[in-house]
């Protein structure tokens, strides 16, 4: 939701393991609310190219709609 309300890509990152038992799995988000990518305890770290360009073009549309 923050994704698209802002118009910015979001990250969110998550530890495994731990006595609190942390799940480990972490989004990245497009502008769009597009899951792009995630990570996993068998995939703990991923990359993502991301458009800078289209962040500027999403903020221009604020406030912004939840896509249908």
């Amino acid at each position: 939701m923050t994704a698209i309300v802002s118009g910015a890509f979001v990250i969110s990152s998550n530890r495994v393991g731990g006595y609190l038992g942390f799940s480990g799995k972490g989004w990245i988000i497009s502008p769009d609310g597009k899951v792009l990518a995630s990570t996993y305890h068998s995939r703990p770290f991923v990359t993502v190219d991301i458009d800078i360009d289209e962040t500027e073009r999403t903020k221009q549309t604020y406030s912004r709609n939840i896509p249908d």
